[in-house]
């Protein structure tokens, strides 16, 4: 039987985001827990950090961390970006063997997985931090060629199902299976329509 400690947090910077709202993060879970989690599953505790900014301590990540050391279940987000990395640290639960961590939007992602994902979005909060700081903009001459082309690239919904796609074709998941998958989320191809195995195929040719 598996255990849950479900953790989420809202900070003043979320509130203008949707999809990180405290309802959206629950939904996402919600989803989680009745598709992937088997029947078995239990939830322990459900701790949040409210209008939580960085220059605070998250009192809630830590009682959920300690609490999944001391009985052995598995720590439980939304979303990846719902833990503050930035503010404490990639070991505290990647360099840990005491905390599983599960994450409702990447359901078939392992943990060195997630520690390279999580990597990942560092870089790019990095990367937007010292754009902003710059203030510069830039022409792109070559963008609007491409586009004039009709140059195809991976797109915003690409971006979005990559975490679910990679995954799950690594660990050797079929394009059907896949393409299940990201149908059972509710999401759709750029054309709005839904997931079939020649989208998933052709999403990964253009990763090449």
């Amino acid at each position: 039987m598996t255990r849950f400690v479900i953790y989420t947090r809202l900070g003043p910077e979320d509130r203008s985001h949707s999809g990180r709202s405290l309802s959206a993060q629950r939904r996402d879970i919600a989803f989680f827990l009745g598709s992937f989690a088997g029947a078995a599953a239990q939830v322990a505790k459900l701790f949040c950090d409210r209008n939580a900014t960085a220059a605070q301590n998250f009192p809630a990540l830590a009682a959920a961390l300690e609490l999944c050391r001391l009985n052995g279940a598995e720590l439980l987000v939304a979303r990846l970006d719902r833990i503050p990395f930035d503010r404490v640290g990639h070991a505290a639960v990647f360099a840990d063997p005491g905390i599983r961590l599960r994450v409702a939007g990447l359901p078939y992602a392992r943990k060195s997985e997630l520690q390279i994902y999580a990597r990942m979005i560092a870089q790019e909060r990095a990367f937007d931090l010292e754009k902003q700081q710059t203030d510069q903009s830039h022409d792109l001459p070559w963008a609007a060629a491409g586009k004039a082309n009709g140059e195809r690239r991976p797109s915003d919904i690409a971006d979005h199902a990559l975490p679910i796609v990679l995954p799950m074709r690594e660990s050797g998941s079929t394009l059907s299976e896949i393409a299940s998958a990201l149908n059972q989320r509710g999401w759709t191809t750029e054309n709005g329509t839904a997931w079939r195995p020649t989208h998933v195929s052709r999403l990964l040719r253009d990763l090449r």
